[in-house]
Parts: C-alpha cells; sequence; structure tokens
C-alpha cells in the first residue's frame, strides 16, 4: 500500500510538473528567476565592423532595459532590479548606403538572460531589524561588490584607455602583477567576473556603461579593492594590480 501510494505522489509531481512547465518560460529556484529577454541594436558606421559593434553595443543596452522592465513587471515592489547575466548573438544584418560617412548600416540581435531575486510581502515584514550581511556563497556579483563596498577597501588601480580594434568590442584588460590569483568583480549594464592567475593578463568584453568593481586576492590580510569606472564605446581599459610594499 505504502509503496502504491508513493508511485501515485510521484506520478502526480511529474504530472503536475508537465503542466506548470508550459505556463511558465522563466526558471524558479528559491526565490531568484531568470528569463530570456531579446533586444536589438540599430547603427551606421564608416566599416561593416564599426557598424557591427556599435550596433551591438545599443543592442546589450537595450537587452539590459528590457530586463530591469521584466523583473519590475513580474513583482512590483518585492524585486531587486534585473540584470543580464550573459548574451548572445542570435543574428545579424548589414547593408550598404549611398552616403559616404556611413557606407555601411547594421543590425544586430541578442538574446539575454536577464535575473532577479524576489522576497513576498510576509518575508519582508518579518525581516530583522538588522539586515544581515550578503551571502557570498551563492556567487552573487552585486552582493559580493555590496560587501566589499561598506568594508575597509582600498582604491582601484589607475586605468588606462585605449582604442578597440576593429574586431574588438569595449571592454577590460586586466593585468594581476600580485603573487596570489586576483578575482574582479564587475556590475553595471551586465555582471562580469574574471580569474587573473598571479603574473598572467586576462580581458573580458563588455558593452559601454558604468561599472561598479571590486577585486580581491587570495591573501586574506590584503585589502580589496574596490571603486566605479566609466567605459565608452569601443574602448578598452587596461588596470594593473599590484600589492603597495609596507612601509619599514
Amino acid at each position: 500500500m505504502n509503496r502504491q501510494f508513493a508511485h501515485w505522489t510521484t506520478a502526480s509531481f511529474v504530472l503536475g510538473a508537465v503542466i506548470a512547465l508550459p505556463l511558465w518560460t522563466r526558471i524558479m529556484m528559491a526565490k531568484h528567476e531568470r528569463q530570456v529577454v531579446r533586444a536589438s541594436g540599430y547603427s551606421p558606421g564608416t566599416s561593416k565592423e564599426n557598424a557591427v559593434a556599435s550596433a551591438r553595443d545599443l543592442a546589450v543596452l537595450n537587452l539590459a532595459s528590457a530586463c530591469k522592465i521584466l523583473a519590475m513587471q513580474a513583482h512590483p515592489n518585492q524585486t531587486e532590479e534585473g540584470r543580464i547575466v550573459d548574451y548572445e548573438t542570435e543574428d545579424t544584418d548589414c547593408s550598404r548606403t549611398s552616403y559616404p560617412k556611413s557606407p555601411f548600416v547594421c543590425t544586430v540581435h541578442l538574446k539575454g538572460y536577464c535575473e532577479w531575486s524576489w522576497q513576498t510581502p510576509e518575508e519582508i515584514l518579518n525581516q530583522p531589524t538588522e539586515s544581515p550581511q550578503p551571502d557570498d556563497s551563492k556567487g552573487s556579483v552585486r552582493s559580493t561588490i555590496d560587501r566589499i563596498s561598506r568594508g575597509s577597501h582600498q582604491e582601484l588601480p589607475e586605468a588606462r584607455s585605449t582604442t578597440a580594434a576593429a574586431d574588438q568590442g569595449a571592454g577590460w584588460d586586466v593585468t594581476n602583477n600580485t603573487e596570489y590569483q586576483l578575482h574582479v568583480y564587475f556590475s553595471g549594464p551586465v555582471d562580469r567576473e574574471l580569474l587573473v592567475p598571479a603574473g598572467k593578463s586576462r580581458s573580458v568584453d563588455m558593452p559601454p556603461g558604468t561599472y561598479r568593481i571590486a577585486a580581491t586576492v587570495t591573501n586574506s590580510s590584503v585589502d580589496p579593492f574596490y571603486g566605479s569606472r566609466t567605459l565608452p564605446g569601443q574602448t578598452r581599459w587596461k588596470s594593473s594590480f599590484h600589492i603597495a610594499s609596507e612601509s619599514q
């Protein structure tokens, strides 16, 4: 009898899941949600590469805006700001024009993954008066940056800007001149993480915009880095991290 009941319960659960999945395209994990969003960008350019790069940058900004609106509509007054955690190019269309200064016009169509977290009104009311520190174990880029910004930290190293090559987009080139592994967190129009081994360099492509940035090394005695930078279009920032020697 117990075995029959268990089989019936399992079958009911599977049937319920099959019915529910078509009704909700978002992925629910506790109170963390992800949903696919799409957006396009349209731009002229002096070359096909420049037109594509500018159109992609605009499409990413439109993608980020669509994500924020989606999160607010999903749970009004109960959700954190939606953020794009990853995106991919679905299609690129380019055509030539007779205009001499911008002979190409391109449209880029992107598919992005929008994430946000939310709480019910009852949970918000029942929260303790002192908010707990964000749980870094969840791997949230924003919660990690928030935690670092509230604690003891040092300024980000100065960055040098260069013009991106024709086949590159905007982004950051990071060099780790410390003897420890470096973990860099970026949060802005999109969220990114970058792991840079000691003595090595790594690059990450990101759309233009203003980013909050934090970085840590695998030595708890070294204060983390924190600050904000604005990344213009078709620009690469180059940053070199090092640990200043203490005065003797």
